[in-house]
């Protein structure tokens, strides 16, 4: 074999090398969004599951269920706020500790493979860009990447969710009246002169 065929086929070579980091990259990048993906329902699940509990909360204050513990009388409400609490929590853990390290496992291979092809094709930087793109100062929060951001939107949602349990456990929904029980109505019967029927007279008398 010359020279110039052996150069060729070391070409070669390397070409379908390069083809098969390609190939392997974009799996990768197929790989994180499907866990990207995966976080996102979750997230939706989590807020589709807490709006309904919510809804739950508003009717249980209203109608004024309530519940005896350590001899005082307690909203129910309370009760199903601590419930969302927990769910809550579950959802963030299937998400944050669940989910989220496979995405960023996906995320580290993503970059190292862009660092070995970058010689040979810069532009394939996607992993990297993004991300750089990330870290966001919120409020006090400098540089707060996916995870900081997170923690923030579970935490945050918490402990609304606890104010919520903790205030229902002390307040209570105001007393409704039946409008129909402030009625008094008094009936007087008396019989026809010529005994023939009797006539009723319905009166609502006025309050003194």
């Amino acid at each position: 074999m010359s020279d110039l065929e052996s150069k060729r086929h070391e070409e070669s070579i390397k070409l379908e090398q390069l083809k098969l980091k390609v190939d392997v990259w974009k799996t990768v990048i197929d790989v994180q969004k499907h866990f990207n993906d995966l976080e996102m329902k979750v997230r939706n699940f989590g807020i589709l599951i807490l709006s309904a509990f919510i809804s739950a909360i508003g009717v249980s204050f209203n109608s004024g269920s309530e519940f005896t513990a350590f001899g005082n009388n307690h909203s129910v409400a309370a009760i199903l706020a601590f419930g969302a609490s927990i769910v809550w929590l579950l959802i963030y853990f299937v998400d944050v500790y669940w989910y989220h390290p496979l995405l960023l496992g996906s995320v580290r291979k993503g970059l190292a493979l862009e660092k070995e092809i970058a010689s040979e094709l810069p532009n394939i930087n996607l992993t990297e860009t993004i991300g750089n793109s990330s870290p966001k100062n919120i409020l006090f929060w400098k540089d707060m990447h996916s995870t900081g951001k997170a923690n923030l939107f579970y935490f945050g949602v918490l402990l609304v969710l606890l104010a919520i349990c903790f205030s229902l456990l002390f307040f209570k929904a105001p007393q409704k009246t039946n409008e129909m029980n402030k009625l008094n109505i008094e009936a007087s019967c008396t019989r026809n002169s010529n005994y023939n029927g009797v006539t009723c007279t319905v009166a609502s008398p006025q309050k003194k």
